[in-house]
Order: C-alpha cells, then sequence, then structure tokens
C-alpha cells in the first residue's frame, strides 16, 4: 500500500462535496477518477495530496512515500524561466536532471525554456506545471486534467509515460475527460456523482457507454418528438465527411454528418469528448459546404 483514505467527508459552506469517500492505493495500480463537473473529483485528490484538509476522515500515507501532484490551478513564479521552474521541482538540480527537465519540457511542446512563466498562456502555464510534476520523484503521482492541453498525439505521449512509471512501481491517479484515454491506461475505474463513489470496475470490464450511464445516472438514448418534422426532400447544405479533429483537450474521430435546409443542428456531449471540435473544424475550413 501507497496511501489511504478513509471516510473522507468535505464541505465548502454549506455544499456537501465529498460524502465518506474511502480508498485504498497500491504499488504501480493505475487510477482513473471520472465525473461530471461538480462530482468531487478535484477535491478528493487534493485531499489525498494533502492541499487540503477533510473536515471528517483521515488519509494515510506510508511513512517514507512521496506524492507528487498536478492541480487544477497550479502556483507558479512569474519571474522564473520555465527550465528554472520544472528544476526547482527536481530533487537534484545536476546534469542530469536538467536533460530529463529539457527532455520533458520538449516532449510537451514547451520548445523556448528561457521564457518567463509569466509571459506564458494559460495553456503553456499548464504544460510547465504537468512537466514539475513528472520530473519530481514520487511513490503516487496524482494527476488533474493532465491532458487538457494537449493534442492527441502528445497525449498519447504522456499516457505512455504514465505506464512507463507505473512499471518502475510508482501509482498513478488521474482526472479526464477523455474516457477512452481511461480505458487506454488504468487498472480501475473510479466514477463519482455528487460527492459519492458510485462505482469502481476494472477499467477491462467497462466501456465508455456503461462509463457515462454511471457518471450521469441513467442510460444515456434518443428521443423520438413527434413534433419535429423532416422534409424527406430537403436539400444537404452542409456535408461533414469522414472527420478527424485533433485539439488540445479535445478530439474528433471519423465523424460524418449531412444538415438539410430548415434543420437545427444540435450537438451534445460530455466534457472532452469531442462536441467542441466541429465547430473549430469549421472555424479553419475542415468541413465543406455545398
Amino acid at each position: 500500500m501507497i496511501c489511504s483514505a478513509d471516510n473522507l467527508v468535505k464541505n465548502y459552506g454549506a455544499d456537501p462535496v465529498l460524502d465518506h469517500v474511502s480508498l485504498v492505493i497500491n504499488e504501480k495500480e493505475k487510477w482513473g477518477i471520472v465525473g461530471v463537473n461538480g462530482a468531487g473529483k478535484s477535491t478528493l485528490l487534493r485531499l489525498i495530496a494533502g492541499l487540503e484538509t477533510p473536515d471528517e476522515g483521515t488519509v494515510t500515507l506510508v511513512p517514507g512515500k512521496k506524492i507528487s501532484c498536478l492541480v487544477q490551478q497550479p502556483q507558479l513564479d512569474p519571474e522564473k524561466t520555465v527550465l528554472e521552474t520544472v528544476l526547482e521541482s527536481a530533487e537534484k538540480k545536476d546534469e542530469v536532471q536538467e536533460y530529463e527537465a529539457k527532455s520533458i519540457l520538449t516532449q510537451l511542446k514547451m520548445n523556448d525554456m528561457s521564457q518567463k512563466v509569466g509571459t506564458c498562456s494559460g495553456g503553456q502555464r499548464r504544460r510547465v506545471a504537468l512537466a514539475c510534476a513528472l520530473i519530481r520523484p514520487c511513490d503516487l503521482l496524482i494527476l488533474d486534467e493532465p491532458t487538457a492541453v494537449l493534442t492527441e498525439k502528445e497525449a498519447e505521449a504522456l499516457l505512455e509515460s504514465i505506464r512507463g512509471m507505473s512499471a518502475k512501481g510508482s501509482a498513478v491517479i488521474f482526472i479526464t475527460h477523455r474516457l477512452h484515454e481511461i480505458l487506454s491506461v488504468c487498472d480501475k475505474v473510479v466514477i463519482m456523482r455528487d460527492g459519492y463513489v458510485v462505482k469502481d470496475v476494472p477499467a477491462k470490464e467497462t466501456d465508455v457507454a456503461d462509463i457515462t450511464k454511471w457518471m450521469v445516472g441513467r442510460n444515456i438514448q434518443t428521443v423520438d418528438r413527434a413534433d419535429i418534422k423532416i422534409d424527406p426532400n430537403a436539400k444537404n447544405i452542409m456535408s461533414i465527411h469522414n472527420l478527424w479533429v485533433d485539439m488540445p483537450g479535445e478530439t474528433v474521430r471519423n465523424v460524418n454528418l449531412d444538415i438539410k435546409e430548415g434543420e437545427i443542428l444540435g450537438i451534445g456531449g460530455l466534457a472532452g469528448q469531442g462536441k467542441l471540435g466541429i465547430p473549430n473544424a469549421y472555424q479553419i475550413g475542415w468541413l465543406r459546404l455545398r
């Protein structure tokens, strides 16, 4: 065992955020925590990392074990350069660590390492914070939305790094809205809703449809509306064929749509599932108008 959480309760004012959540995290385990916004995921990870104190319950870290954590809103010194910031997170500051820091930053597409953090965009600062978490020696790596600012290719490289860390003995817990990442890299999926853990299941025994159902508390299905009339003779005014989009935090895979005259098209879905990728593709001219 690396650490355990026992009956964690956390309230912000009158609002309950976590309600008696318990977990035991062992060496080499890779956990994915999912849930809709407000389910309590980030709060749980902050309590495990020791960044906040629970109102009830305890977090126990095995003596000698270390935790490295990427939070959603990292606090970075704006006057330090990108490389200086990452090296400060390393246990040692020698040539080997500098090489590793540069390697991680290059993988994350942070090529201007002399740039001051204060001049970085929000996405760039997020990448710097991720590099800090990855270079810090640890037994448990906690990552809150690590791929939100990464493209699909960059995210896959990060997931491969997570697999490598796990093989060496580190445990990893991460939050992501990209459910296919959870299924690709994790041993266990923990689904949260309204401050509770409603399900934990081996990743190989579930799929996106089941996870989505547990996240929202019901089956997601289409609803036929009698008041909607579709003209079978209406002309197509827009066609989307085999659309693939790879943008930070959002991917679209092989989408096909035909939009007819007089139709109102709504695109919905959970965060990170691709709904923003289609309009962004339109902005850069990837869709065809007829």
